[in-house]
């Protein structure tokens, strides 16, 4: 096999396309072969994550988006995302700080200002059930 045709069957942009259509398991196949030839993509550790997040594997998910952020921290949706599945999780003030960094890192992004104010929301109507 070329390398050409090992690229083509481990390119990520088809796992994005089987995403699209739900179709995580197969999606999911061509992220692990594309991470198999490059390790240092952020973007595939990410959508690897994304897809896991939907296959309710949020342990994994996690774990993905984490080595997505040791190689590039800048990217707020990944930071917005380990948010999500770490609020799936029980762990609301990671997920918190998590939703302020998406937030500092793109201040314009409605669903990470959404998520960090609805958690504030959620504290004041604690406080006010005491």
């Amino acid at each position: 096999m070329g390398l050409f045709d090992r690229f083509k069957e481990s390119s990520p942009t088809n796992g994005v396309k089987l995403a699209n259509v739900g179709k995580y398991e197969e999606a999911l196949e061509y992220y692990e072969k594309s991470l198999k030839l490059n390790s240092k993509d952020p973007m595939n550790w990410f959508k690897k994550g994304m897809t896991l997040g939907n296959l309710k594997k949020q342990k994994e998910a996690l774990k993905c988006y984490n080595e997505s952020l040791k190689l590039d921290d800048g990217n707020y949706k990944v930071w917005y995302n380990k948010g999500v599945t770490l609020e799936i999780m029980g762990r609301s003030q990671e997920a918190l700080e998590c939703f302020q960094e998406a937030s500092k890192i793109n201040p314009k992004d409605s669903k990470s200002w959404y998520n960090y104010g609805s958690f504030w929301k959620k504290g004041l109507e604690g406080i006010k059930k005491l």
